[in-house]
């Protein structure tokens, strides 16, 4: 259970790097930080549920659960008066809106952080199932990729080697955590022989 906990942890902190790479995109601080609590409250609670042995699926409803009611009572916040699902659509309609007439580096709008911060918990979520719950630490490289291409793609000059960098540190820092795991794991059942390692680790 410990392994899974640092398995989180370094997911986490591999989503949280990635943020770095839409610095271009945008100016407003508030956007980061939302999504910067966004990732690690998701995270959180992953790890928390899978501490109380909760199933892997089970632990993708509680995180989506609680995404939803955290999203909902943030944009109703934005749009007083309206059903959570009117606001919500008001609130995209916005950031699309000011996504569209705005060039990059955006500046600050509280439709585009509060979207953003809804997408980002959107991808510690997948990343959190993949890593951890299905126990495939490599498949970190498909959320990474997400806020890795989106500048790449709307950008003339998008940073691409520093964000390749980050992208390849919280890829790296998911498989360090994974082979510490392994050796530990190793370690507990005193095997020795490389027979002996294949064969557990299969």
């Amino acid at each position: 259970m410990r392994g899974r906990a640092l398995l989180g942890v370094a997911t986490m902190a591999a989503m949280l790097a990635c943020l770095a790479m839409l610095r271009p995109l945008s100016t407003d601080g508030a956007l980061f930080r939302y999504a910067g609590v966004a990732v690690v409250a998701c995270g959180l609670l992953g790890i928390v549920a899978r501490l109380a042995r909760l199933g892997t699926w089970l632990v993708v409803a509680v995180q989506a659960a609680a995404g939803l009611a955290l999203f909902g009572v943030v944009v109703v916040g934005q749009r007083p008066g309206l059903s959570p699902v009117a606001a919500a659509a008001g609130v995209a309609v916005d950031a699309g809106e000011w996504i569209r007439v705005s060039e990059a580096p955006m500046g600050p709008n509280g439709a585009v952080a509060v979207m953003a911060a809804a997408g980002l918990w959107l991808l510690t979520m997948a990343a959190d199932t993949l890593v951890v719950g299905l126990g495939r630490p490599a498949l970190i490289v498909v959320p990474l990729l997400v806020p890795f291409a989106i500048p790449a793609l709307l950008l003339e000059t998008p940073g691409g080697a520093a964000n390749f960098g980050l992208l390849v540190l919280g890829f790296g820092a998911v498989l360090l955590a994974d082979g510490w795991n392994r050796t530990v794991l190793l370690r507990a059942n005193g095997v020795s022989s490389p027979t002996q390692r294949r064969s557990l680790l299969v």
